[in-house]
């Protein structure tokens, strides 16, 4: 279960998609002012010239060495925390929640240098909070369940208000058909309750495809109609099929299952 948690959707560490800014153009302007110390190496004014030199490549190196201690900081939030998703108002230590989201914001404009984007992959940095969210309140519920053998959490849970309103929510977004489906398999692989506390507890996957086999028998097809009044969840689960299908993520057996009777795949509207 713990692989399938870390492997959903979205944990692609993220590469410079494009040249960033890096220490190269730090090393050519450098490079320049070397030039101008030489030029004027010849007029005996040096000196101004040196301490200019000097002087950029301390505040450089200042600004590299400030940004590694946060980083440390970071690294040592993740010890205690097992995440990176530092609040951007952390009132234990303010900069460094500001210093985090400067992250996220400089990678998704390409200011990220490769050095500083390697350093932060390698902490398997958060560079998606809702991804992140997802899985974190999702382990949330896999403890929920071990404890409580159910997956009702009240929509007004009062010991964790937000893990109630998400659970209600990952129901709308289901019913909705808006549903990823490796979020779906994670759900259904937990035995999540689709129809929450005031509704029929959803049924797995093999009980639902023995109701179309049924509904097949009957009707001679398996195109279900979303809304089913009959049988509401049935005509949402067939919908189902066809979308994971669509993208090419339905498991083999289930399709295998699905084409031996006759699954309609492609519904003319």
């Amino acid at each position: 279960m713990k692989n399938d948690i870390e492997n959903s959707k979205g944990d692609v560490r993220p590469t410079n998609r494009k040249r960033t800014r890096d220490h190269s153009d730090d090393e050519e302007s450098c490079d320049e002012t070397e030039d101008s110390a030489d030029s004027n190496q010849d007029k005996g004014s040096k000196s101004p010239v040196v301490r200019g030199k000097r002087r950029r490549i301390d505040n450089k190196s200042l600004h590299d060495t400030n940004w590694e201690k946060t980083f440390q900081r970071l690294v040592a939030y993740k010890e205690i925390h097992n995440h990176t998703m530092v609040p951007s108002h952390y009132d234990e230590d303010p900069p460094l929640g500001l210093w985090v989201s400067r992250q996220r914001y400089q990678y998704r404009n390409d200011e990220l240098p490769s050095n500083r984007l390697d350093l932060l992959n390698s902490i398997d940095f958060a560079w998606n909070l809702y991804d992140k969210t997802w899985r974190r309140m999702f382990k949330k519920l896999v403890v929920y369940k071990e404890k409580h053998k159910n997956t009702m959490v009240p929509s007004q849970y009062d010991e964790d208000p937000k893990f109630g309103k998400w659970v209600s929510q990952q129901r709308g977004i289901y019913k909705n058909d808006d549903m990823p489906s490796n979020r779906l398999d994670l759900l259904n692989s937990i035995d999540f309750e689709w129809e929450g506390v005031q509704g029929k507890k959803y049924e797995k996957w093999d009980d639902v495809f023995q109701k179309l086999v049924a509904y097949n028998k009957l009707h001679k097809h398996t195109m279900v109609p979303k809304p089913y009044d009959e049988d509401p969840p049935l005509g949402r689960w067939v919908s189902t099929q066809r979308k994971v299908f669509n993208k090419n993520k339905l498991l083999k057996e289930r399709l295998d299952k699905l084409n031996s009777i006759g699954f309609v795949w492609r519904v003319l509207r």
